[in-house]
This record gives C-alpha cells, sequence and structure tokens, in this order.
C-alpha cells in the first residue's frame, strides 16, 4: 500500500466511505484495517458498482448496508458479475428463496457473500439431493442459518450424517425430515456436543443403546437442542429424585416455569396422597382403640 497517493487513493476512498455509505469517521478506521485492499480499489469501478448492486438491485436498506460493510468490508472487494449475482442467484434459482429475502440473509450473515458459488452450489446439492431436504426446507435454513452455507462437506456434514445413521441408528430415509425440522443440527460438533448428549439419554435416562435412539430422534429431532448440562442432567435429576417418570419430550420441551409447575403438581398431589394416607391410619386407630373399649 505504500505506492498508494493519498490525493488519488485515500481521500477519495475515505470520501467515499464516509459520505456515499454513511460510516461514521471513527469506525473508518475499522474498516480499513480489517480490509486494507480496499485503499487500492477505484471508487468508480469496483467500490461504487458494488455498493450500487446492493443497494439498488438487492435492496438492502443504507441504514443495514452501512453496517453489514463495517462488520464485512471485504463485501466491497468482490466482482458484481464475477462473484455476487452468481452466487445470490444460486440461493433464488437453487435454495428457493424469494429475492426480498436476501436482505435478510446478508445482513444476518455478511460473510456468505465470501464464500465462492461452487461451494454453495454443493452444499445445496448435499441439502437437496443427497439428504433429501425439500425446496421449501432449504429456502428456511439458508434463510435462518446462512451461515451454514460455509460448511465443509468433506470435513463437517458427511461425518455428522455419518454418526447420526451408522451410531444413532437414524435411517437415511428420514434424514431430509430430521434434517429439515431442525437444520441446527448441522451445526453441532459431534464430540463436544452430539455424542455426549445421546449418550447421556442412552444410559441414564432411556437405558438402551445410543444405536436405538433413531426413532425418538425422527420424531423429535429438536432433543438434539436441548443442553446436557443445563436442561437434561438437572431435569432429570429431579425427576428422578421424586421418583416421577415423564416422557422425553414431556420432560425437555416445557419452559423452566411450566417445569416448575408440573414439579409443584406433583410434590402437591404427593403431600395429599401422604395426608390421606396418615387420616386414613389414624382412623383406622381410632376404630380399633374403640372397638378394644
Amino acid at each position: 500500500l505504500q505506492h498508494l497517493s493519498v490525493i488519488q487513493n485515500l481521500r477519495p476512498t475515505i470520501r467515499f466511505l464516509t459520505k456515499e455509505i454513511g460510516i461514521a469517521p471513527e469506525m473508518v478506521r475499522k474498516v480499513i484495517v480489517s480490509f486494507p485492499q480496499i485503499l487500492g480499489l477505484s471508487v468508480d469501478d469496483n467500490l461504487r458498482p458494488t455498493l450500487q448492486y446492493l443497494r439498488d438491485d438487492v435492496r438492502i436498506p443504507m441504514n443495514r448496508l452501512n453496517k453489514t460493510i463495517v462488520t464485512r468490508p471485504q463485501i466491497l472487494g468482490c466482482s458484481v458479475d464475477k462473484n455476487l449475482a452468481p452466487k445470490l442467484e444460486l440461493l433464488v434459482e437453487m435454495a428457493g428463496i424469494n429475492r426480498d429475502q436476501l436482505p435478510q440473509v446478508i445482513v444476518r450473515a455478511p460473510h456468505v457473500l465470501g464464500y465462492s458459488p461452487s461451494n454453495i452450489a454443493r452444499f445445496l446439492i448435499f441439502l437437496l439431493h443427497e439428504l433429501g431436504v425439500d425446496q421449501q426446507r432449504v429456502a428456511r435454513i439458508v434463510t435462518s442459518s446462512p451461515q451454514l452455507l460455509g460448511l465443509s462437506l468433506e470435513n463437517n456434514l458427511r461425518p455428522k450424517i455419518q454418526f447420526l445413521v451408522e451410531e444413532v441408528g437414524i435411517s437415511e430415509q428420514s434424514l431430509g425430515q430430521v434434517i429439515g425440522s431442525f437444520p441446527n443440527i448441522l451445526g453441532y460438533s459431534v464430540e463436544q456436543n452430539m455424542r455426549p448428549k445421546l449418550q447421556y439419554l442412552a444410559d441414564h435416562i432411556l437405558k438402551v443403546p445410543m444405536a436405538k435412539l433413531g426413532r425418538p430422534l425422527e420424531k423429535c429431532p429438536q432433543l438434539l437442542g436441548y443442553s446436557l448440562e443445563k436442561r437434561i442432567k438437572p431435569r432429570f435429576l429431579l425427576l428422578q429424585k421424586r421418583g416421577l417418570k415423564l416422557g422425553l419430550s414431556r420432560m425437555l420441551a416445557p419452559t423452566d416455569l411450566e417445569f416448575r409447575r408440573i414439579l409443584r403438581i406433583h410434590d402437591a398431589a404427593l403431600k395429599e396422597e401422604i395426608r390421606s394416607a396418615q387420616a386414613a391410619t389414624a382412623a383406622i386407630r381410632a376404630y380399633s382403640w374403640a372397638q378394644e373399649r
């Protein structure tokens, strides 16, 4: 960057960032530190066409676009024709996203614009054709969790699917429904999240081999979304202490408030049962004493 001219490069770029994009002067330094190459890009040939495309064609509101650029200034270095337009067309044509949802996707995960079109296409083909997720659900997945587009197929997604099929027992025919219903699974670590959680469910709660958990997860894949340490273990131990048994969904799905209400109802019923038993015992003793007299 030493060859750059203050007059020809630095001042026009800073003026563009502050005046046309509306980035606060104190945030310009952050943009340049994150993406120093921006100082070597032409305002007229590179920066302004990209801004106009995102603002006018993709229709990202300016008040959100400037924040997105501060977060991910590398966006301004992307070619519209060779990079941005092709990958956004993939999201519309292959993923089935409505064009008016594109701003939501980009604002939620601006780094998506840094993914190559070929990687995005491979991810969508994996969901649609290998897992069998229908396009309507793929559109929801990409809209709600666009960061998943960056996951590696070979190092991340396929090992997870292999784990769910071979070790947990989810049928291949059900994968599309399971992932479509709860796509967060794709972002979970096998060793740090899914395996410990499922092993605890299998060993302590259901008392079955982990390979038998496929059917419960096919019915309710959201079970994988509950925290082992903050929800599964504490609730199971509270129920176990009371000798109370609930199904997995009934145990885990209620809010903390509703779960406490379930425990209070059980505790009150147990107290009433004990009180009734004590009253019956007292009545029998009184009757026996009267008979003896």
